[in-house]
């Protein structure tokens, strides 16, 4: 299997680093200590590991950020994604290769891509139809007439969907099959 994309980008906070992995399955905030992240951890040359919409966030130790530090981190993170990508493999998100995939498998790959995006959004993405080779989805709730939701189906779960299920290439949301509610968020 080719290595997972990804790549490593500064943040405002200099203790932290933002590897862009496009996390399709959790890795976990505290990995097992044998694992080569969990070792860092264990060993507090990195203080904290943070899911953010399908990247990771990691906080540096005391020493800060020195390049064995960054280039061994990077090491372990690759692990830690392919590790995901392989359970992910392993407990049917992906079918076996030829096998058809089904609504229900691909639906759970969408939520896991953008489920928690849309949720936070006071969204849903539903997939209802499975056509040859395109995924339709229905778009609920603020998804529904969100400017950003077309783009966030192809960028994001268009390239999961792909990347996981070889018969299918495309997402698209099913024209006038969304329910919207008005949706204004809180003001703190």
């Amino acid at each position: 299997m080719a290595a997972h994309p990804m790549h490593v980008e500064r943040t405002d906070d200099p203790r932290v680093l933002r590897w862009v992995c496009h996390l399709t399955r959790p890795v976990g905030t505290r990995p097992d200590p044998d694992t080569p992240l969990g070792a860092l951890l264990a060993a507090g040359r990195i203080v904290a590991v943070r899911v953010d919409h399908g990247d990771l966030l990691v906080t540096s130790g005391p020493e800060g950020w020195t390049r064995t530090l960054v280039e061994a981190t990077n090491d372990a993170v690759r692990q830690a994604v392919e590790t995901a990508r392989d359970e992910t493999d392993r407990d049917g998100a992906s079918p076996h290769p030829g096998s058809p995939p089904t609504l229900d498998a691909v639906q759970r790959s969408i939520d896991r891509a953008v489920g928690a995006l849309a949720s936070e959004h006071g969204g849903r993405i539903e997939v209802v139809e499975l056509a040859d080779d395109v995924v339709v989805v229905d778009l609920h709730d603020a998804c529904a007439g969100c400017p950003g939701a077309e783009r966030t189906l192809i960028e994001v779960a268009e390239r999961v969907v792909v990347e996981e299920f070889a018969a299918l290439s495309r997402v698209r949301a099913r024209a006038g099959a969304t329910r919207s509610v008005r949706w204004i968020p809180r003001r703190s």
